[in-house]
């Protein structure tokens, strides 16, 4: 999340706490989420907070062992638009982040 033009969240948060406690040197990168990881993947950058655990994701990153937060996909709607049951989707459009597991997980399920 961007808030006044920085980086904003809780992971943010954390970062910001542990870098003066720890007399760490912070830069922030721009780019979408799959930029970033594969940043990541290439050891361009250090730090990429929630990244989703996967049994190929563990063979490549180091997982923190204690959660910061966990998150699950969620839909949301207009309002004026009340789901019930998955079918309610048929023919709508759905935006979702590309290349997360909640977003394949999700695509997996409509099937």
């Amino acid at each position: 999340m961007i808030k006044d033009n920085k980086p904003a969240g809780l992971f943010i948060d954390l970062i910001d706490y542990f870098s003066k406690s720890l007399d760490w040197h912070i830069q922030y990168e721009k780019g979408n989420w799959n930029e970033l990881l594969l940043k990541l993947e290439k050891g361009e950058i250090d730090l990429l907070p929630a990244v989703g655990y996967t049994e190929k994701r563990i063979k490549i990153y180091d997982f923190n062992r204690h959660a910061v937060f966990i998150d699950s996909g969620v839909l949301f709607t207009s309002s004026k638009f009340t789901l019930h049951t998955v079918f309610e989707l048929q023919d709508k459009r759905i935006a979702a982040l590309k290349g997360s597991i909640f977003t394949d997980g999700f695509i997996n399920y409509i099937r």
